[in-house]
């Protein structure tokens, strides 16, 4: 009898804990308009994974305050294979402690299929580089 073999693409250690060739095929892009109303599913589904009530952000209020001439926030959406797999939601801040302007963090989502593979990490690396970029 054949020894037993994972199905599906092998995992090994390399600098972070783990991470999955699967992943090699993930993408973080840019928010759009159109993606408000999966963004704020996403951000529902958040609410429900930290035991909090539904938020009151909608589709509407994602497209009125994260896209137009003056965003009140950057969403970047991840993607395996072409299908959405989570988002980060951040905005500008300061820091009179530090006295250093700052970036805030304030979603951070991956749906339960893509998680324990590295995408949250990439995700959050992604916007410390984006943050960096933008001074």
């Amino acid at each position: 009898m054949a020894a037993w073999q994972p199905a599906g693409p092998a995992c090994e250690a390399i600098l972070q804990p783990t991470y999955c060739r699967a992943m090699k095929k993930a993408s973080i892009r840019p928010a759009r308009n159109d993606d408000a109303e999966t963004i704020a599913g996403m951000a529902v589904a958040l609410s429900a994974e930290e035991g909090e009530p539904p938020p009151h952000f909608d589709g509407a209020i994602c497209r009125r305050d994260g896209f137009g001439d003056k965003p009140c926030f950057t969403a970047w959406i991840a993607e395996v294979e072409g299908r959405v797999a989570g988002y980060a939601l951040h905005h500008r801040s300061y820091d009179t402690d530090r006295v250093v302007r700052a970036e805030w963090l304030s979603d951070l989502y991956v749906e339960s299929w893509a998680r324990n593979q590295g995408l949250g990490r990439r995700i959050v690396r992604w916007v410390a580089r984006q943050a960096a970029a933008d001074g």
